[in-house]
Formats: C-alpha cells, sequence, structure tokens
C-alpha cells in the first residue's frame, strides 16, 4: 500500500478511499468488507509506526537538550571571553595610537634638524672646496666694487 499521498497538500480523504476501494470491487466484488479491515488494520499498523517515530524523536529531542545546553553555555561564555579580549586589543591599539602620534613627531623634529643640518653641510662643501676667499674678494677688491 502507497501511503506517500498522505502527504501530498492536496490530499482528498474521500478520493484516497474511493480509489481503494474502486480496485477491490473490479477484482473481488464480494469482499469488500474482508478488504475494508485489511484496510484499517494497515492504517492502523501506519499510524502507529509514526507514533513510533515521533516518540524516538521526541525522546532523542529530550536527551539531546541538556548537551545542547550545556553547549549554549560554553558559546555563551565564549563570546563573553571574546568581547573581553577584543575590548583590550581596541585599547591596546588607542595607547598604541597615541604613543606613535608622540614618535611620529619627534621623529619630523629630527628629520627638520637633518634637513638644516644637511643644508647647512652642503654649504659648508662648497665654501671649502670652492676657491678660496682671497680669489673670491680679488676681483672686487681690484676693481673697488663691493656689491
Amino acid at each position: 500500500m502507497d501511503f506517500s499521498k498522505f502527504l501530498d497538500d492536496d490530499f482528498d480523504v474521500k478520493d484516497w478511499v474511493n480509489g481503494a476501494f474502486k480496485v477491490v470491487q473490479k477484482d473481488a466484488p464480494g469482499k469488500a468488507d474482508t478488504h475494508a479491515a485489511t484496510l484499517v488494520m494497515k492504517l492502523q499498523l501506519f499510524i502507529q509506526e509514526v507514533n513510533n517515530a515521533i516518540e524516538e524523536s521526541s525522546n532523542q529531542a529530550v536527551q539531546n537538550m541538556p548537551r545542547v545546553l550545556r553547549d549554549v553555555e560554553a558559546l555563551k561564555q565564549e563570546a563573553s571571553f571574546l568581547k573581553e579580549q577584543m575590548v583590550l586589543v581596541k585599547e591596546d591599539i588607542k595607547k598604541c595610537e597615541q604613543d606613535t602620534a608622540q614618535s611620529m613627531q619627534m621623529l619630523v623634529e629630527i628629520d627638520k634638524v637633518k634637513v638644516a643640518c644637511s643644508w647647512q653641510q652642503m654649504h659648508y662643501r662648497r665654501l671649502i672646496n670652492g676657491p678660496p676667499l682671497a680669489q673670491i674678494l680679488k676681483k672686487p677688491l681690484r676693481h673697488r666694487t663691493l656689491h
């Protein structure tokens, strides 16, 4: 017997019963009562199987409930720990940014000093490597013109 029709959304009990009895009336016209008793017995066995499956599923759900609750509690604790760790990391990042800002300001000041020293060093080298001061002043002194 095919019980899959019971699961259809458009299942109609009357059509199913009439279909089940049409087959019997064609094959064995006088056996409708016997067929009805057999059909009722098969339906009762099917109902019992469904009830057993539901009861087994319910028992498994009840047995698994404590484990599920422990898992949920463990997840809750892990989430709380993760939240605390995230707050600590956020604080560390903020402190690092503050420390880095001060260090960056110092680096900017050091760079300014470096640039000034480099500029002074360049001019000093020009002065040392260039013509002597006497040569530079000789020409304007000859003509007695200083600018």
